[in-house]
């Protein structure tokens, strides 16, 4: 699972994938966050500006379920947090076909 939230409140778009954006547009989830996300997921995030993430939670399975920001990829428990995401920039999800 995983959240990230931006600081200052800036805009996420989700372009693709079962995952959510909160209404407010300023933070990212896993689908089914808090809980375990799902097998053989992946979203596609956009975002609309210029963002610095914030991490609230973030516990993947390290080395197969990767958030892949500035294309530096992030597992276990270990998220990008303070990473800067330029305007028009992607921010990818991807789980495998196993553990969660």
């Amino acid at each position: 699972m995983f959240c990230l939230c931006i600081v200052p409140a800036d805009l996420f778009q989700l372009s693709s994938g079962p995952c959510t954006v909160t209404a407010d547009h300023h933070c990212i989830r896993s689908s089914n966050f808090p809980w375990d996300y799902g097998n053989n997921q992946d979203c596609v995030f956009r975002s609309l500006q210029n963002v610095q993430l914030s991490v609230t939670a973030f516990n993947t399975e390290q080395g197969y379920d990767r958030l892949t920001v500035n294309g530096i990829s992030y597992s276990g428990t270990t998220g990008p947090g303070g990473v800067v995401v330029a305007a028009g920039q992607d921010i990818v999800w991807i789980s495998d076909h196993s553990v969660v």
